[in-house]
């Protein structure tokens, strides 16, 4: 059982499934036709995939798709020249001599 844990393979969340109706709602699910819809009042369909996002504006009235969403996020703050002024030493880490003094 031990063996069959160590090579098993991380579970997914299942892409989720989302309907805008024409008169403006939207439904999400992990399965498609969840609720019995009328095929002619679906404006839109789609499949939100793993680390996507999508977000519904109430104010508004509209849905942003993932791209814009992190767009918006990522323009708040410059979390690019974070990453790339950061230096890091691994062999100067604090964590990193605590574990290693344990096992010399």
């Amino acid at each position: 059982m031990e063996a069959h844990r160590r090579n098993a393979r991380p579970q997914r969340a299942p892409a989720c499934r989302y309907q805008v109706t024409t008169d403006g709602l939207v439904i999400l699910a992990s399965e498609a036709g969840v609720l019995p819809m009328d095929v002619r009042k679906i404006r839109q369909k789609g499949r939100l995939m793993p680390g996507r996002m999508l977000m519904i504006d109430t104010v508004q009235g509209r849905i942003i798709d993932d791209e814009e969403v992190k767009a918006e996020i990522v323009s708040r703050k410059p979390y690019r020249s974070w990453v790339t002024n950061i230096e890091f030493h691994s062999m100067s880490c604090p964590i990193r001599a605590m574990c290693h003094s344990r096992t010399t």
